[in-house]
């Protein structure tokens, strides 16, 4: 016997005697196994060869004991397996799932007043009460206007209802209203632009006296001003938008100056009342800004005039500021005779004068990232990326983002947002850094480098993190930061629009970085078939293109990846894919060929070198309408076919099909078949906990999304946009067995309160990474579109608490299952059902036992709370015997609530062991139902909160210490039913304070490991 189980008393066995199908009699397959603590567990049968036949049960939770589970011999669809001999392995663990936060964020909380945003921020401002307030864009249903209260930036607040439409490009302040520009999404149709005002008070809209109705959609904006509008028919959307777009925007106690570039105007309105006034015309005009005398600034046709202004109808140009290269923001001082401009091009400086054109300082390195290289620091700028799209914008992109704003505040502090690596620096009046903002915006694609778990990628952004868990706020002001940005790669000249983000980045044994990026360039038609080229991240100076073009094949995905240890890899079909739905119509037979390509050495430039094609392994598949795991291409992802520790690849079905397909699959070298086929299909309207693929439909097609591997460890991430199931990481072990399912839903966290983000929920996840950042911690990486705006990380602790158990016997033996060098022992006894159910006032248990042997008596055992229990009475047992034998014990004054029992098995020699749980709940009233109640009580991981006579207002969770851990808020169709997930937290109880329209009530949870 191993040390590890030395001394250790039998447990009781329980038996599994339940079928899934209806077939022709097989021979029942017994097989056995004991475990010395409580377990999550996962089983299988294989056949000699290895090949997963049958899937047992996925995440059961077992206490120590001896158990006994029957095989019904046949397969995973039901049909019998032949004659011959089956290696059965059960998995055990004790595996957590932390979510530990995000990467690339600097809110001050990750759960309320978090910044998020579709865009980058695209305006800033303060007030004198000490308030702030920034315009987000387009922010795709979430509000695009926030204000964070006095003493801190990072805790922004929604100020506008939420809307799809409207994307908030400017933000101002006076003592009294916050004032905001919107250029329209597009959305409508109409691409709407105009100004709209809110009361600081209490946010409330303030409409002008003389303003405009906005009407489009279903919206109706009163009191707007500036109003403009076309429909698409009339022009290219693009060009709609841009005839129609505002460019600039400020604002004076008497006037509202509103620029537009495509029309050449400043228009000006009374401040009070919204009246219109006069227009100056100006050429190409940009951002606009008051002095304090009343002067208005504006960038004019890449110059920088003042004009003065008389009645808001009659204007004079006094001066042009000189060495200036191309201005892009710009600001006047609230009480200083200053002008603030962000001059880009060669210049990537900040530059302020005097009203009279008097250069007063400079500040920035000359020339910014272009020039100055990759290395992230708070006195280089990147003001503008070049946008070929953008046709001559000289201040944002066509579709809203902005090159750079700079704002002074009251206090004659500053902000200046660095657009090249989206963030927002503050520096006080002396120019001294203070704080930053950062949100990563829309990040689709991440990325991590293999041989350093500290660089993580994110576009061609690097930052360092930290393997110690996360901290939320700005990092820049922490003494041990847990992240921070250090390079941004695509500094030095890359053409950001032509190079896409880095990806498959590793340090090869040279100790040189290498990467792929895609290259729009090269002979493939748009940019998700462009070939990659390699690329050197090197330790000092800008990235460099090595030259080395890699392989890409149409649109169905199918593409050479960089593998951690250098070489390349792919898959590939002779079926040409078209990319809508897959190739849906085909009924035939696909090959599918995994090739690899060795890295060989470097040449003289230390670019690398690849050896011939080698195939690695070949299938035949129905690749569309049979059940096996043919790969698919992902909604913007990359088709990636990992490796195990055991030399198996891993396919991804990523792609909805029809239920009882299966998603995921293993092949071994050399193999013409998948040695593994599991994460089978099933309609579900959330995660079911035991390994199934949602096969539900995903807003715009975004299903599952991409695969990774670690030694023995795989994990497939499912994006499902929008749906019940979206953002769920399935974590299976090499052999096809379901450690765990992890992540937050949609459904668990769509609540009405704009200003909250549930812990772990992400918004259309298209990717992920993995890496073990220790022995017995993995660190799994996901992106977010808006929901958290940065790169979450989950944390898997004890990774090493994995177990095999396996045993080897012919088909209808019984198979002794333990770990290596542990020999089964006989069984005392075996135990096949205990259940406890109310008679009338009283509770009966009844148990059933199959075998005895040894035993001496049986202990009734009751609990109020499912952990403290207490003894009820004694049952004599049979002693042994291999007859069946049925037992009853009756409770006579059961307790008036819900109510745990459990046998505690007392054998001869003193040993004891426990049965499982039966609960019973509170007996029902003749005349009231209960008002609210949790199912399942007890439950491992998903629950749903349940209030039958009263719709549900809001339920916040606690813990017996009273720590808040939750808060649920109904979403429609969710207002007497709605799902809560309590995986991420411990064992133990939990109380549910539930708020329904007719009352308040307290449920307890009871959540097990």
């Amino acid at each position: 016997m191993s040390s590890v189980l030395k001394g250790y008393k039998i447990r009781v066995l329980f038996a599994l005697l339940s079928s899934f199908f209806v077939q022709a009699a097989q021979a029942q397959t017994t097989l056995r196994f004991r475990l010395d603590s409580t377990y999550t567990t996962s089983a299988g049968a294989y056949r000699a060869d290895g090949k997963l036949v049958r899937t047992l049960w996925q995440r059961t939770v077992y206490n120590p004991g001896e158990y006994q589970v029957n095989w019904d011999g046949l397969d995973n669809d039901g049909q019998p397996v032949g004659a011959g001999t089956y290696k059965i392995k059960v998995i055990a663990h004790n595996e957590k799932y932390v979510w530990e936060g995000v990467v690339g964020n600097t809110s001050a909380s990750w759960t309320d007043n978090i910044w998020h945003s579709l865009t980058t921020m695209q305006d800033f401002c303060g007030a004198a009460n000490g308030e702030s307030y920034a315009a987000l864009g387009y922010n795709e249903v979430t509000s695009g206007l926030v204000y964070s209260p006095t003493g801190t930036a990072q805790a922004p607040r929604r100020i506008f209802n939420t809307d799809l439409f409207d994307a908030f490009s400017f933000v101002r302040a006076d003592d009294t209203y916050i004032y905001a520009a919107t250029n329209n999404s597009g959305w409508d149709n109409l691409h709407s632009s105009f100004i709209m005002r809110f009361r600081q008070s209490d946010k409330g809209e303030a409409p002008w006296s003389s303003g405009q109705t906005a009407i489009y959609d279903l919206h109706k904006r009163v009191g707007v001003l500036s109003l403009k509008q076309a429909p698409v028919a009339n022009l290219p959307q693009l060009d709609t938008w841009l005839a129609n777009r505002i460019t600039g925007f400020a604002v004076s106690s008497n006037y509202i100056a509103v620029a537009r570039k495509a029309q050449n105007t400043v228009q000006f309105y009374a401040t009070a009342t919204g009246a219109p006034l006069g227009t100056l015309a100006v050429a190409s005009p940009g951002q606009v800004a008051f002095a304090s005398t009343g002067d208005l600034w504006v960038i004019t046709a890449g110059q920088v005039k003042r004009f003065t202004v008389t009645g808001g109808k009659s204007f004079a140009e006094q001066n042009t500021l000189t060495g200036i290269v191309a201005p892009l923001a710009l600001d006047a001082h609230p009480s200083q005779d200053l002008v603030l401009v962000a001059d880009g091009g060669t210049s990537q400086q900040l530059k302020a004068y005097s009203a009279a054109g008097t250069p007063r300082w400079t500040y920035g390195q000359a020339g910014g990232y272009p020039v100055k290289g990759p290395d992230v620091v708070n006195d280089k700028f990147w003001f503008e990326i070049a946008d070929p799209l953008a046709r001559g914008a000289v201040d944002r992109d066509p579709y809203g983002a902005p090159f750079t704003f700079v704002k002074w505040q009251p206090d004659g502090t500053f902000w200046v947002l660095d657009a090249g690596n989206v963030r927002v620096l503050h520096f006080g009046a002396d120019r001294s850094y203070r704080e930053q903002i950062m949100f990563l915006p829309d990040r689709l694609h991440i990325a991590g480098d293999q041989a350093d778990p500290t660089r993580m990628f994110s576009g061609h952004l690097e930052f360092k993190v930290s393997t110690s868990p996360l901290k939320p706020g700005d990092q820049s002001l922490l003494s041990s930061p847990t992240w921070k940005l250090v390079k941004n790669w695509a500094a030095g000249g890359v053409d950001h629009m032509r190079y896409s983000s880095l990806i498959n980045v590793t340090t090869h044994a040279n100790g040189r970085t290498y990467a792929q990026v895609h290259d729009s360039n090269t002979d493939n038609a748009g940019w998700r078939a462009a070939r990659t080229q390699v690329v050197e991240l090197p330790a000092t100076g800008p990235l460099r293109f090595t030259g080395v073009l890699l392989e890409e094949f149409g649109n169905g995905g199918f593409a050479y990846d960089q593998m951690p240890d250098g070489s390349l890899r792919c898959a590939r079909t002779n079926v040409d894919m078209p990319q809508s739905d897959y190739g849906v119509s085909s009924t035939g037979k696909a090959q599918l060929v995994c090739e690899e390509r060795a890295l060989t050495g470097y040449d003289s430039n230390f670019n690398p070198q690849y050896g011939p094609v080698k195939v690695m392994w070949t299938v035949l598949s129905s690749w569309w309408r049979g059940k096996d795991p043919f790969p698919s291409k992902p909604m913007g992802a990359r088709i990636r076919i990992p490796r195990t520790e055991n030399g198996s690849y891993v396919t991804y079905q990523a792609s909805r099909k029809e239920p009882g397909a299966y998603h995921l699959g293993t092949v071994a070298p050399n193999a013409a078949d998948w040695n593994a086929r599991f994460h089978p299909g099933q309609v579900i309207s959330r995660p079911e906990g035991r390994g199934a693929y949602p096969e539900v439909d995903a807003y715009g097609g975004w299903d599952g999304a991409t695969v990774y591997a670690d030694k023995k460890d795989i994990v497939a991430l499912y994006n499902g946009q929008n749906n019940s199931v979206s953002n769920t990481f399935y974590h299976f072990s090499q052999d096809g067995l379901l450690i765990s399912e992890f992540g937050v839903p949609a459904t668990a966290a769509f609540f009405s309160d704009s200003n909250y983000s549930p812990p772990g929920l992400a918004g259309n996840n298209i990717d992920m990474y993995m890496i073990r950042p220790s022995a017995n911690t993995l660190h799994v990486y996901t992106v977010d579109e808006a929901a958290h705006a940065g790169l979450h990380r989950w944390r898997v602790e004890g990774t090493n608490t994995l177990r095999e158990l396996t045993g080897s016997g012919p088909l209808g033996s019984t198979i002794a299952v333990a770990q290596a060098g542990v020999v089964a022992a006989p069984l005392p006894v075996v135990l096949t059902t205990f259940e406890a159910a109310r008679n009338a006032a009283t509770v009966v248990c009844k148990w059933t036992t199959a075998s005895e042997q040894n035993s001496n008596y049986f202990v009734v055992e009751r609990s109020a709370d499912g952990q403290a229990y207490s003894a009820l009475g004694k049952v004599a047992s049979g002693g042994t015997t291999t007859q069946v034998r049925n037992y009853s014990y009756l409770d006579a004054k059961p307790l008036p609530g819900t109510a745990y029992y459990r046998l505690r098995l007392v054998d001869k020699d003193g040993t004891e062991s426990f049965s499982p749980v039966a609960v019973v709940t509170e007996a029902a009233s003749a005349t009231s139902a209960p008002l609210a109640s949790v199912a399942p009580n007890p439950g491992t991981s998903l629950f749903e909160l349940i209030t039958p006579n009263s719709p549900l207002l809001e339920a916040n969770i606690y813990t017996t210490l009273g720590k808040h851990i939750c808060r649920l808020r109904p979403t429609t169709g969710q207002t007497q039913r709605i799902p809560f997930d309590l995986s991420t937290y411990p064992a133990g109880i939990y109380l549910v304070q539930v708020q329904m329209a007719s009352g308040s009530t307290t449920v307890k949870v009871v959540k097990s490991n």
